[in-house]
């Protein structure tokens, strides 16, 4: 069992983007970092994936910008989710 929660400015990998190839210079990188495929794998895994309602709000982004695996969470359930698990990991 996996929960994500996104919060602070992890909140950006939540929003609807696109991802072309990334060129510096010469080099292109080809497969650049795609947030919004790896939270969809995550949910397929049976991950839940939720993004911190207030976070998104105080940089200005609108829950309907994120892709739908990020389910909005408010800071006041966050006690409560994090209360259900037995493990909890904060990077």
């Amino acid at each position: 069992d996996l929960t994500v929660v996104l919060r602070g400015n992890a909140v950006n990998y939540a929003v609807r983007q696109d991802c072309p190839p990334l060129t510096i210079g010469r080099t292109t990188i080809q497969h650049p970092a795609r947030p919004n495929e790896d939270l969809a794998r995550l949910q397929a895994k049976g991950a839940k994936v939720y993004v911190l309602a207030e976070d998104l709000a105080e940089r200005g982004i609108a829950a309907q910008r994120c892709v739908p695996e990020a389910e909005p969470l408010s800071r006041a359930d966050l006690l409560d989710l994090l209360e259900a698990h037995d493990q909890i990991w904060h990077w």
